[in-house]
């Protein structure tokens, strides 16, 4: 699924598969680089709200780690959003479950988050988006109703502008439409 993303000085296809399980290690080191970026950057920001940017970022990055050293379940999967220079820009872990969907984890990579410490000619705007519609593709291909995710304060616009509702303690969901 490719998606055209455009920014001020580039237009940068975009696509999303589902990584083979031999990728992991790979992936892992991708985000351990990716808390390596983000890390001096949230002592380098001037507002509360870029530190809170650079932290959540740093954190996900740190738990995207962890989560893929572990056994991941079976029911497992992770997305990669890339770009036409087969650059990861994204990354997303997904739980299978008998109806539904589960995002576990979902991150771009930390010099695409909009802040004047990013150059923004170097941004590739677009990979969440893709990562949720990627996610949403597969979640119908598969017959699951639901796709659910629990939201930080400062990421549920986003999720809202995609179609999500609030629901109980920061989970938000979104129904699924497909044709048995």
């Amino acid at each position: 699924m490719a998606n055209i993303i455009s920014t001020t000085k580039q237009i940068y296809p975009l696509y999303v598969v589902t990584a083979p399980k031999q990728d992991y290690p790979c992936l892992r080191k991708t985000a351990k680089l990716w808390q390596v970026i983000a890390e001096p950057k949230q002592s380098e920001a001037q507002t509360e709200a870029e530190r809170a940017l650079f932290f959540q970022s740093t954190s996900v990055a740190s738990w995207l780690q962890a989560r893929i050293s572990q056994t991941l379940l079976p029911s497992a999967e992770i997305y990669v959003c890339k770009d036409q220079q087969n650059r990861v820009q994204g990354l997303c872990l997904a739980y299978l479950y008998k109806n539904e969907l589960e995002i576990d984890l979902l991150i771009t990579h930390p010099l695409n988050l909009d802040s004047p410490l990013n150059e923004k000619k170097y941004q590739v705007r677009g990979a969440g988006t893709a990562l949720l519609n990627y996610a949403e593709k597969r979640a119908s291909e598969i017959e699951k109703r639901e796709i659910y995710l629990t939201s930080s304060r400062s990421s549920t616009p986003f999720f809202k502008n995609r179609g999500f509702q609030a629901a109980d303690h920061g989970e938000m969901r979104k129904r699924i439409s497909w044709q048995p």
